[in-house]
């Protein structure tokens, strides 16, 4: 009898060491909900909340510095329910996957902190909202749904004289193009791209990207190559190290100067 109810203690010790413990948090934001500011977030502190999602959709976490938002060195994290790191931002034109903003990337003087997410309903997250800077802040923090430039990775055509823009806004994204297949010859694709993402545009002959690509576009170096009509197009971020297939390690916004970039065909490329 005595054995009998030391194993059952065991098996309930056992049990509740399994138990998903909550982080600490200092209140609950809900999509499109009432912000929460933060009167007062000393040098070195933080504060976390929980998010919890009631609709499938696109969201935006934003952390805005309202005293001295040109001084302020803030640092925005998202974690999954589990409390694993998805995102960082400590910059208001890029966010991406904890360890790339990690590597001996300071915070940049903003005016907000963004961080875009893809999720579903029920989903739980938590954001830690840290003081990096040597002053105080004042610190307005919320979570609203919002509607990303039209998805383009099912496949868009791309005709001549026609520049089309898109944008990178999510870690992992990518957007994919059919070069028109009545496209006259000696043409040429393009791609304008000026933010801090490592974005590029590989050329393919067919939708098969396992094959080598015909031609790879870097916005500061061979962003205009000679293409041929029915050929396939993608474009996301290239992570250091990364195939591409790889998953992309920054993400910006649908803005120039962040995740925006625009493909066009052109009759000869422009003069740098």
């Amino acid at each position: 009898m005595v054995r009998g109810w030391i194993l059952g203690a065991l098996a309930l010790l056992l049990a509740a060491c399994t138990v998903q413990l909550s982080p600490p948090i200092d209140g609950v934001l809900s999509v499109d909900g009432a912000a929460i500011t933060i009167d007062n977030l000393p040098p070195g502190e933080m504060r976390q909340y929980r998010i919890d999602v009631e609709q499938t959709g696109t969201i935006r976490v934003q952390a805005v510095p309202e005293a001295v938002p040109q001084a302020s060195q803030l640092e925005l994290t998202v974690f999954n329910r589990d409390f694993v790191p998805l995102a960082k931002a400590v910059s208001r034109y890029w966010f991406g996957i904890p360890q790339v903003t990690l590597l001996g990337i300071t915070p940049t003087p903003i005016d907000a902190y963004r961080i875009n997410l893809k999720v579903q309903a029920g989903d739980v997250f938590f954001v830690r909202v840290a003081n990096r800077g040597t002053l105080a802040e004042r610190v307005e923090v919320s979570v609203a749904s919002f509607t990303p430039r039209s998805d383009r990775s099912d496949g868009g055509t791309l005709r001549d004289g026609v520049p089309v823009t898109g944008a990178i806004e999510f870690l992992g994204e990518f957007d994919t193009y059919t070069i028109d297949p009545n496209l006259p010859s000696g043409r040429f694709l393009h791609l304008d791209y000026s933010g801090p993402i490592d974005l590029v545009a590989f050329v393919f002959a067919s939708t098969d990207t396992g094959e080598p690509p015909l031609a790879v576009l870097e916005p500061q170096k061979n962003n205009c190559v000679p293409v041929q009509a029915g050929t396939f197009v993608l474009v996301r971020d290239r992570s250091s190290g990364s195939t591409v297939e790889g998953p992309g390690a920054r993400a910006g916004f649908d803005e120039p100067g962040s995740g925006q970039y625009t493909l066009s065909l052109l009759g000869s490329c422009p003069v740098p």
